[in-house]
């Protein structure tokens, strides 16, 4: 990507941060990143292969937000907009960041490599083309069952899961 075109990209986006529409609601912010991402051709290419983000650019807000999301909205532009980003793999970076901390439901285990918390993600597994609800470190990496056994299995795909969701699944035992 040519410096011009990056620094249109990181105008654009301080633009859209700058506006005080974007940061009303934890709903309308999660919108804003996702229309603001999907509007950009610049970006079409990169964003396929972010396959996390590529999910994430298909959740509903309404309903899926956490209840309490580990971000200041007062503060996004001052967070993420003052970053002058170099390429689009960082940009993107920090919107997927940002869309999954909208989202993320933690558990109130710690991750037994680096002690963050662990957030209930869905895996749909490869090897038994079946779903699971598992915790994962956002930090590292870990992925372990909900009985604490490290995941070992394939992944073919992870998306987030609601409050809801985690409840009816642990409802089906």
């Amino acid at each position: 990507m040519k410096k011009n075109e990056i620094y249109e990209l990181n105008k654009s986006f301080n633009e859209l941060l700058s506006d005080k529409k974007t940061t009303l609601t934890y709903e309308g912010y999660y919108s804003a990143l996702v229309v603001w991402v999907k509007s950009k051709e610049e970006l079409k290419e990169e964003v396929e292969k972010d396959e996390r983000l590529t999910v994430l650019l298909s959740v509903d807000p309404c309903g899926n937000i956490t209840e309490t999301p580990d971000i200041l909205l007062e503060m996004e532009k001052d967070r993420l907009g003052s970053i002058k980003y170099e390429n689009i793999d960082n940009m993107l970076m920090g919107i997927r960041d940002t869309l999954w901390d909208l989202v993320t439901v933690y558990s109130n285990k710690d991750c037994p490599i680096c002690d963050d918390g662990l957030r209930y993600v869905m895996v749909e597994n490869e090897t038994t083309n079946g779903k699971e609800l598992t915790l994962e470190c956002d930090t590292c990496g870990w992925l372990e069952h909900l009985d604490g056994r490290e995941w070992e299995s394939g992944v073919v795909k992870m998306y987030p899961v609601d409050k809801k969701e985690i409840e009816n699944y642990l409802a089906k035992g």
